[in-house]
C-alpha cells in the first residue's frame, strides 16, 4: 500500500501478549503490510516466537520483547509511540499493557479478536474503565463489537467495527481424479467444532476430510477418528505454512465453530474460490449469506453439517456461482487494503492527522 499524498507520518507501537501464533496474530501481519509506508512501526511482545513471526514481511522498525508493566512503560517512554494498537485474544488480555500505556499517556485503540463470556462485574467495571480511558476500541465484525459490548457491559455503540481483510491465496486447481474432500483449518480446540465434523463425516461414504491445525485437541480428534471407523478417510496434517495449501486440495472448506468473531480462513476461502459451509455464529454471516456465498447451519448440528457439505459436493454447477459471488463479495468488503486503510484512519483521527 503506498503513502497517500505528503501527510505527517506517525509512530505505531503494536502491542501482543500471545504465546503461540493464531489467527489473532496472523491479521497483525496482514495489517502491518498494508499500512502506508510513511508509518513507523515497532511490535511489543512476551514471546520472541510470535514476535519474529508477526514482524515477517513487514515495514516493522523494532520488535522488543517488554515483560511487566515496568519493562512495557521503559519501551514506550523509549519508542515515544504516538498511537499503540493493543491486540486482545481475551478481555484480559495485555493487562501490562494498558497499565503502562495509561502510565505513559500513550492514545491506545484497543482491538478485540474473540468475545468470550466469563467476566466478573469486577471484570465487567475494568472493561468500562479500560474503554472509557481509551482512544478507541474496535472488534472485527459488527456482531462481535456487540457481544463485546454486551459481554463487557460497555455502552451500546462504544466499540467500532472493522472487518477483517485477507490477501489472495494462490490456491491450484485441484487435481481432476481424487475423491470428494472436505478442509477444515483451526486451531484444534472444542470451540471449533472438528468433532462435529467428523460426526458428520460417517454421513458422507467415500468423502474425505483434511484436518489442518494443532492443538491440545489433536489426539482426543484423532482418537475419535479411529472410534468412527474414519481413519482412512481423515487426514491430520497438523499446522500449515499457508491456507492455500489446505484450498487446493479440497472441495468446500467446513467452519463448524461453536463461537467466533471472523475467522479469517473464510474470507481466505472466498477470496480462493473455495465454497464455505460454517455454523451461523458471530460475524460469520456477515461474510458468507446462506444461499448466495456460502451455505450456513446451527453450531453443533452434525445431521444439517453433513446435510450442507453433499448438498455442495453433489453440485458442481452451485459450488461454483457460490465461490464466484463470495470471491466479488472478498474484493469489496475484506481485502487487507479495505482493512488497512480503516485502521489508518482511525490512527490518523486519533493523533489528530487527516485522515
Amino acid at each position: 500500500m503506498r503513502p497517500r499524498g505528503n501527510r505527517p507520518a506517525y509512530r505505531l507501537s503494536v502491542a501482543t501478549d500471545a504465546q503461540v501464533l493464531g489467527g489473532a496474530e496472523v491479521f497483525l501481519q496482514h495489517l502491518l503490510r498494508g499500512l502506508p509506508d510513511d508509518v513507523e512501526v515497532s511490535v511489543l511482545g512476551s514471546s520472541p516466537s510470535v514476535l519474529r513471526a508477526v514482524c515477517a514481511g513487514t515495514p516493522v522498525r523494532w520488535a522488543v520483547p517488554a515483560p511487566g508493566p515496568a519493562g512495557t512503560l521503559r519501551v514506550l517512554h523509549a519508542q515515544r509511540p504516538d498511537v499503540l494498537h493493543v491486540n486482545l485474544t481475551a478481555f484480559t488480555s495485555c493487562r501490562p499493557v494498558l497499565l503502562a500505556a495509561a502510565a505513559a499517556r500513550v492514545p491506545s485503540v484497543l482491538v478485540d479478536h474473540l468475545p468470550t463470556p466469563g467476566l466478573t462485574w469486577r471484570g465487567r467495571s475494568l472493561q468500562r474503565l479500560v474503554t472509557t480511558w481509551a482512544a478507541a476500541r474496535v472488534s472485527v465484525s459488527a456482531s462481535s463489537a456487540r457481544a463485546v459490548e454486551q459481554l463487557g457491559g460497555l455502552r451500546p455503540g462504544s466499540v467500532l467495527a472493522i472487518p477483517n481483510g485477507v490477501p489472495v491465496p494462490r490456491v491450484r486447481p485441484a487435481p481432476q481424479v481424487r475423491r470428494p474432500a472436505l478442509g477444515v483449518l483451526a486451531r484444534l480446540e472444542p470451540q471449533k467444532g472438528v468433532d462435529v465434523l467428523l460426526e458428520a463425516l460417517t454421513a458422507l461414504p467415500g468423502v474425505e476430510l483434511h484436518v489442518a491445525g494443532e492443538g491440545s485437541g489433536c489426539a482426543d480428534l484423532q482418537q475419535q477418528a479411529a472410534a468412527l471407523g474414519l481413519t482412512d478417510r481423515v487426514r491430520f496434517r497438523g499446522r500449515v505454512p499457508d491456507a492455500a495449501d489446505l484450498l487446493s486440495d479440497v472441495d468446500v472448506l467446513v467452519v463448524p465453530s461453536r463461537f467466533e468473531a471472523l475467522p479469517l480462513v473464510v474470507l481466505e476461502a472466498m477470496h480462493g474460490g473455495v465454497p464455505v459451509v460454517a455454523s451461523r455464529v458471530g460475524g460469520i454471516p456477515e461474510a458468507v449469506l446462506d444461499g448466495q456465498t456460502g451455505l450456513l447451519v446451527p453450531a453443533g448440528d452434525a445431521v444439517a453439517l453433513a446435510g450442507a457439505c453433499r448438498t455442495l459436493l453433489d453440485d458442481p454447477g452451485l459450488r461454483a456461482r457460490l465461490a464466484t459471488r463470495a470471491r466479488v463479495r472478498a474484493d469489496e468488503l475484506f481485502s487487507v487494503t479495505a482493512m488497512a486503510r480503516r485502521y489508518d484512519g482511525l490512527y490518523r483521527r486519533v493523533v489528530g492527522l487527516s485522515a
